[in-house]
């Protein structure tokens, strides 16, 4: 009796009905995590101070030899990322430091989300919701902020935030207009604005870091000949950006600075190789680059966003200019660049130090091989499994995507509540930040004061309890010690501090 009911129209509507609305609950409850999640990062911000390794450096280089000449003078003895450079040397001595780095951690979070939400919807647009680019570049973020290794040294140290992070948020801006620029949609003065902005991103992403210049010169290298021999558009203004990119690429690593700090390095470290080591550096990137390959892929956190993600490319996307002409010989690329983007990445590492890679830079690597990731997944669904062209013969019943879908997001809905990096920052939030930072206004104060009364030193007690989701050291990397030559005691015009 129970068979005739189950094959009527009215189980089948009710069948339907329960799908629908599991699926449609399921990701409303992600999407609200995903914002309450961010929210977490983004009120840590207004807890987070400059660190005295970095911060309080380079704004001192900057307060001696002025903007320009410090500039150089650290392009000279350092390293040639004159981006990053600029913006930690000039931002301190250009604002008031103290006020305006409560607010830089937050930029760069949003950029983050605003950015992956521009490429995304350059890809393609899904039509079951308009914000919905926003929605998964928030989701994008928050899946970023679970799997990065280290969350302080990515978004809330400065230093490594512009050196990194806004390194990637600048490839991910050339990537949305090389595919604007190759739909062509708009007019010429728009697509002229376009090959400018391109231009531009270029020059400032360049000088951001080693590690994303190696994505930067290996994607325009690959657009630029693409056009120049294949296609017949603008070629004179592909041959100028890639001209640029190589200026640009030498500027960075023919400084005579990174001598200087290959030297450096080799006379602390002993036991690490240098440039000269060439071999060694490739072998080392492949064991390293390997290691991490593996740990992304066996996280649970890629597998379910990535079923999402697929899910909602081909069920509701509907493909955007030149993602219509996707081929085979685009698929197995992407998935080639995918696999090898830890392993390319860990190689800027690798030839200047050795050895494990420091946390930001492992940030970079994560974060270039989940962009990567999912532009590859998008590739393949929209070239092998769209809702109207599946894959299989059969075309999987309605239900069958709601199910999925919803079981995805139940899934990484809950994933994320266990995820260590996002506890720790809410358990920051409530029970850390605030103490932490009313401690270093009360520093500040007393530091401005022993300054205005003229002494040349001053004794300071350490903060034992950071929050470390927002701090990455105490002064001197938590050291205590006896007139020790410090970044921050520099910054308040004393030549050395007592720290207790």
């Amino acid at each position: 009796m129970l068979k005739p009911w189950l094959d009527s129209q009215r189980a089948k509507s009710i069948y339907s009905g329960l799908t629908s609305r599991f699926a449609r609950t399921s990701g409303v409850v992600l999407a609200l995590l995903c914002l309450g999640i961010l929210l977490i990062f983004l009120a840590l911000s207004l807890y987070a101070h400059p660190a005295d390794v970095d911060d309080f450096c380079l704004a001192n280089e900057f307060k001696a030899f002025g903007i320009f000449g410090g500039l150089v003078r650290y392009y000279m003895i350092w390293n040639g990322v004159y981006t990053t450079t600029f913006l930690a040397g000039a931002i301190p001595n250009l604002f008031d430091y103290l006020v305006i780095y409560k607010f830089l951690p937050m930029t760069i979070l949003l950029l983050t989300v605003f950015a992956t939400a521009r490429c995304i919807g350059a890809i393609c647009r899904l039509d079951c919701f308009p914000a919905w680019p926003y929605l998964v570049g928030v989701g994008f973020t928050v899946l970023f902020l679970a799997i990065m290794q280290s969350v302080v040294t990515g978004f809330y140290w400065f230093d490594g935030a512009v050196t990194y992070q806004l390194a990637n948020i600048i490839l991910v801006g050339m990537v949305t207009l090389i595919i604007r620029i190759f739909d062509d949609d708009g007019g010429k003065a728009q697509q002229t604005r376009r090959i400018y902005y391109l231009g531009l991103l270029i020059v400032i992403g360049m000088g951001c870091t080693e590690t994303v210049m190696v994505e930067m010169f290996v994607l325009m290298n690959g657009v630029s000949l693409w056009q120049l021999f294949v296609s017949t558009e603008r070629r004179r203004a592909w041959t100028v950006l890639l001209a640029l990119t190589y200026i640009c690429f030498l500027v960075v690593a023919l400084a005579p600075g990174n001598a200087g700090r290959s030297a450096h390095i080799l006379a602390v470290y002993s036991d690490q190789h240098t440039g000269i080591e060439f071999l060694a550096s490739v072998q080392d990137s492949i064991y390293y680059g390997t290691m991490e390959l593996l740990r992304l892929l066996t996280l649970p956190y890629l597998w379910w966003s990535t079923l999402i993600v697929v899910i909602l490319f081909s069920r509701y996307g509907r493909r955007l200019g030149s993602f219509r002409k996707i081929r085979s010989i685009h698929v197995l690329i992407a998935i080639g660049v995918c696999l090898m983007v830890p392993v390319v990445l860990q190689f800027p590492w690798q030839l200047m130090h050795s050895g494990p890679t420091h946390p930001r830079t492992e940030n970079a690597i994560t974060f270039g091989f989940l962009f990567s990731w999912f532009c590859t997944w998008a590739l393949i669904t929209f070239r092998y499994w769209s809702y109207k062209k599946p894959v299989l013969s059969v075309q999987p019943p309605v239900a069958l995507y709601r199910l999925a879908y919803g079981a995805a997001c139940l899934a990484l809905s809950i994933t994320f509540v266990g995820n260590s990096n996002i506890t720790l920052a809410y358990s920051d939030l409530v029970s850390k930040a605030y103490a932490y930072d009313q401690y270093m206004q009360q520093r500040y104060v007393k530091l401005k004061a022993a300054a205005g009364r003229g002494e040349r030193s001053v004794t300071i007690k350490l903060y034992r309890e950071l929050p470390t989701t927002i701090s990455i050291s105490e002064v001197n990397g938590n050291m205590a010690g006896a007139n020790l030559r410090t970044c921050i005691g520099l910054y308040f015009g004393f030549e050395s501090m007592n720290i207790e």
